[in-house]
């Protein structure tokens, strides 16, 4: 049997589960534990976080998908906003508290809309989507989409009269009663 070399010019050899190494492997094999250590570590934290995503994700689908009708009714609150800030400030009569409740209040309630337009275009009944509401989703933006659009035309009337009364008229009376009628 071989007897390894203790003389004060050479390291002793390390010994590993019984194995005589060299002091570099030795090294190295630290390094690769302390990776493969790091990537378990790991490990658990991708789990952690992936798992509510993909719950969100799944979740999200179900909530809302029309994601471009999103950006363009957004586009239309926040040109109304603009519109409706204007308004009151050239009437001076503008108020943070009740803006903030009124914008809350409809943000909230178009969220709510948004939400159900979904459920209604796109729930399945035994894996095919049921055509028959498909209509009520789209009446609901198409609802969202008019109402912004008379909102704007109503701030803009009041910050520069340009619209002929008897159109604004026929708006405002279509928008609170849903229908046109002639009056004398």
């Amino acid at each position: 049997m071989d007897c390894p070399d203790f003389s004060p010019s050479k390291k002793p050899p390390t010994r590993r589960k019984g194995l005589i190494i060299n002091p570099f492997h030795s090294f190295l094999s630290g390094l690769l534990d302390i990776k493969k250590r790091d990537n378990m570590k790991r490990l658990p934290m991708i789990s952690i976080v992936s798992l509510p995503l993909s719950i969100v994700a799944d979740i999200a689908r179900y909530l809302y998908q029309d994601w471009e009708f999103a950006k363009w009714i957004a586009i239309l609150v926040a040109v109304d906003t603009v519109l409706g800030i204007v308004k009151h400030l050239m009437h001076k009569d503008a108020s943070s508290g009740s803006f903030f409740s009124k914008f809350g209040k409809k943000i909230a309630i178009y969220i709510v809309l948004l939400i159900l337009s979904n459920v209604l275009s796109n729930y399945t009944v035994q894996g095919s989507v049921v055509g028959a509401t498909q209509w009520i989703g789209t009446y609901l933006c198409v609802f969202m989409m008019v109402r912004e659009a008379f909102s704007c035309v109503e701030n803009i009337q009041a910050i520069y009269p340009i619209l002929p009364p008897s159109f604004v008229k026929r708006l405002k009376d279509f928008n609170d009663r849903g229908e046109y009628t002639a009056e004398p």
